[in-house]
């Protein structure tokens, strides 16, 4: 017997589990790619130990995924990992050759691919898929014409050319998944909405859809999301004129759940903002174009939420008396980390001046103010924050200024 067999199982787990190369996958998380020569398909061949022990080990074999333009040879592969790998549940991954513009793409086609996945439909854990009219038809059917697969999380990114019946069929078919908690959905390049009936909110806990969508469907939208701990709503691609909101009679709703909300400006935040009761929010994001921020202090007040950062993105070249209007509310003052994100067509000499007289003690008692970089928003920020930062200027009790980075 070699001697590595005679270390116990355990130290052979961890063994195999650090032979395993993971990359950065476009879900979001890692997975590892099907390679024969590679762990973990290369370790079930060793021996019936070794295979044993390989097999047993789910966290490896559930982080696969497949992409969806393989050659013809690979198609057997891709059935021959998941008929070998442990009932764990699958990460799936679907592109459409023709929305990726490939010059000649080897058959199959990813609607072969998709075929070989709807045989395992039952292990169905995470599936993105980003396409157009065809894929959604194609999508539509395994989805419908068989029993509701165990989705967790679902990502689907809609391109043209595609039809709004194929868009609300594609919808219509993932309703009845119960097992859904995450859905990503965007209607890129200006393609028009899916009916709001059509998915399934109220059972959702994790929501970013894009789509080109008035401020009155956005708000609808949001008042369904019951189950939701994280909600973020947007209009996908160039806004070309602000739209307000036109209703004044939406009945109030209070999301219990809701930890986390990001708001891009097609929806008119602000105004949405007076029909809900937020008690668990603890991050909002917002981008405005006008400046009711009246609305947003109302929300704190009748809420009562553990708000812990606030982000204020202003669409529009902002002035003193923009940021004077923002900075003077006192609700800002319980609030850990609050960032105001603008369009600062200023040298940052006069920014740091204009942050210096806006930071009079006696109308806007914050114990700091600073500004800084965040790549994240990849904007200057000015505001201040709990956690360390990389200062450009910071400004104590209206006395000490001292600048950092």
């Amino acid at each position: 017997m070699a001697h590595i067999n005679k270390l116990p199982v355990e130290l052979l787990s961890e063994i195999f589990r650090e032979s395993v190369v993971f990359f950065p996958d476009i879900l979001g998380t890692h997975s590892f790619r099907y390679v024969k020569k590679e762990a973990p398909v290369n370790l079930i061949h060793v021996c019936k130990k070794w295979r044993e022990i390989t097999l047993s080990l789910s966290s490896i074999w559930g982080s696969q995924y497949f992409s969806g333009l393989p050659p013809k040879k690979s198609l057997e592969e891709v059935e021959y990992w998941i008929q070998i790998s442990p009932r764990t549940h699958l990460k799936l991954v679907v592109f459409d050759p023709m929305v990726l513009n490939d010059p000649d793409p080897e058959p199959p086609s990813w609607t072969e691919l998709l075929k070989v996945y709807a045989k395992h439909m039952d292990r169905w854990h995470t599936l993105f898929a980003q396409g157009s009219d065809k894929l959604a038809q194609e999508l539509t059917s395994s989805l419908s014409n068989a029993k509701a697969p165990p989705l967790d999380s679902l990502q689907v990114v809609l391109l043209p050319p595609i039809s709004t019946s194929a868009m609300n069929d594609l919808a219509a078919s993932i309703n009845h998944i119960k097992t859904l908690r995450r859905l990503h959905w965007t209607n890129a390049y200006g393609l028009g909405d899916v009916d709001i009936d059509n998915l399934p909110w109220g059972q959702l806990s994790d929501v970013v859809y894009k789509a080109k969508s008035t401020p009155e469907q956005f708000l609808a939208r949001l008042s369904r999301c019951q189950s939701a701990h994280t909600v973020a709503l947007r209009q996908h691609g160039r806004l070309l004129a602000y739209q307000a909101l036109s209703t004044f009679n939406h009945p109030h709703t209070t999301l219990s759940r809701l930890t986390s909300l990001t708001l891009q400006k097609s929806t008119d935040p602000l105004n949405i903002l007076r029909f809900f009761t937020l008690p668990s929010l603890q991050y909002l994001q917002i981008a405005v174009l006008d400046h009711s921020y009246e609305y947003l202090g109302e929300l704190l007040l009748r809420s009562a939420c553990p708000l812990d950062t606030l982000v204020i993105e202003d669409v529009e070249e902002s002035s003193l008396e923009d940021l004077t209007l923002f900075f003077r509310h006192k609700f800002l003052l319980s609030i850990s980390n609050v960032k105001y994100v603008g369009k600062w067509h200023m040298s940052l000499d006069y920014l740091i001046r204009t942050v210096e007289k806006l930071r009079d003690p006696a109308a806007n008692p914050s114990p700091l103010f600073a500004i800084w970089s965040d790549p994240a928003l990849g904007q200057r920020i000015i505001g201040w924050s709990a956690t360390p930062q990389k200062y450009i200027i910071r400004i104590e009790n209206g006395i000490s200024i001292s600048c950092i980075a």
